[in-house]
């Protein structure tokens, strides 16, 4: 109670818009791709995990590409080559700009907790978004499955 007697009601939570959630899942793709570039071990063990495709969006599927690519052909992981596999220079910068990102970690028990969060943040958005546009009912019963089994698929993989 109040200092008035009456009830205080508990503050209401945020809901996350929509667009606050895109933003989220933007910034869990851009934060991913940073670590996959800065950490070779970790990137070699996201790829087991994470397909190009689970970015869902043009961009970033291109850029992962790009890190696999390097992987696939056992040359280094470099910024400037992944920024530079864009044509247009807008693009090019947007790359460029992920790079700039400083992302430190106190211990690898964290690294791994923020790839685990980031990475099971953009699958699930992902199957959100083949869910969304998907007229299928078989189909979307198969990815509502795929979507529930994130977390055990990444505790055993990662």
């Amino acid at each position: 109670k109040g200092v008035n007697g009456d009830m205080i009601q508990p503050a209401p939570k945020p809901v996350q818009t929509s667009v606050g959630k895109k933003k989220g899942v933007d910034e869990a793709r851009k934060s991913l791709i940073c670590l996959m570039t800065s950490n070779r071990p970790l990137c070699e063990k996201l790829r087991g995990i994470l397909a190009p495709e689970d970015f869902c969006d043009e961009f970033y599927i291109t850029m992962v590409r790009s890190v696999y690519n390097a992987l696939d052909n056992d040359r280094p992981i470099i910024a400037a080559n992944i920024a530079s596999s864009f044509e247009d220079a807008e693009q090019q910068q947007r790359a460029a700009q992920i790079f700039i990102m400083q992302m430190r970690f106190d211990s690898p028990e964290e690294l791994y907790k923020a790839a685990f969060d980031q990475i099971k943040l953009v699958k699930e958005s992902c199957i959100d978004e083949k869910i969304n546009k998907c007229s299928d009912p078989a189909l979307i019963n198969a990815l509502i499955k795929e979507k529930r089994n994130i977390t055990e698929l990444l505790r055993a993989k990662l």
